[in-house]
């Protein structure tokens, strides 16, 4: 058997060794050096899915908590007219028990909207265009109830402003409240905004400055539809 190389030992002798004995060294040092790769690569994997999990876990929890902050902004809000109608009775406020209830459950209604985008996404683009999007409906829904943005109160052009809310709630819930489906669901918003000034336009009997107003709500939706756009990316 051929003599290929020779092998020092630790006490300083040199032994000579086969091809045969070099090629089965050679081969248990990639296997240990494959197993040593194996679990340090185990090791790696399994520290990075750990911090994927921890950080999960954090974002579940920060999601899943109510925001003590947006109720009791609610609250403010909803105690602004009786600190009127109690310490400031010049200033011409006058609610009725009816009126402190109705704003209580549209209130209610606007929190929980939000509580619903907060945890839909993390994103700040998101919960920006969904928090425009909700404060747009509501501002919609409580002109229309206090005073009426065409006419009067009472005045049935205002009823129109029902379906454009109707779009908003069906469209945002046909696209599951996905960032680039909310986007669409705006702009169809917006759209029917406008329609509704059309037809108050062709009814006739309206000051152009409502007009003029009643328009200008169609903004927010489109601001809302860009941040929905901006989520998506």
């Amino acid at each position: 058997m051929r003599r290929v190389g020779r092998i020092r030992l630790r006490c300083g002798t040199i032994l000579p060794f086969t091809q045969t004995e070099q090629a089965w060294r050679t081969s248990c040092v990639a296997r240990a050096s494959a197993r040593y790769s194996g679990r340090r690569n185990a090791r790696v994997h399994g520290d990075s899915e750990m911090q994927r999990a921890i950080k999960n876990g954090i974002g579940a929890r920060r999601g899943s908590a109510v925001h003590p902050w947006l109720w009791a902004g609610a609250a403010g809000v909803l105690l602004l007219p009786a600190l009127a109608m109690r310490f400031y009775p010049q200033a011409g406020v006058d609610w009725s028990p009816l009126d402190f209830v109705v704003m209580g459950v549209l209130l209610a209604a606007v929190c929980g909207a939000m509580e619903l985008g907060l945890r839909r996404d993390g994103s700040p683009t998101y919960r920006a265009g969904f928090a425009v999007a909700v404060l747009a409906g509501f501002a919609m829904l409580w002109a229309n109830l206090a005073v009426g943005m065409l006419g009067r109160e009472g005045d049935p052009a205002n009823a129109l402003f029902a379906g454009v809310l109707a779009i908003a709630a069906v469209g945002s819930l046909l696209a599951r409240f996905r960032a680039a489906g909310m986007a669409k669901a705006m702009v169809v918003t917006a759209f029917a905004q406008l329609v509704v000034v059309g037809v108050a336009l062709g009814l006739g009997g309206f000051q152009p400055r409502e007009l003029l107003l009643t328009a200008t709500f169609a903004l927010p939706w489109l601001l809302a539809a860009g941040l929905f756009r901006h989520a998506a990316r």
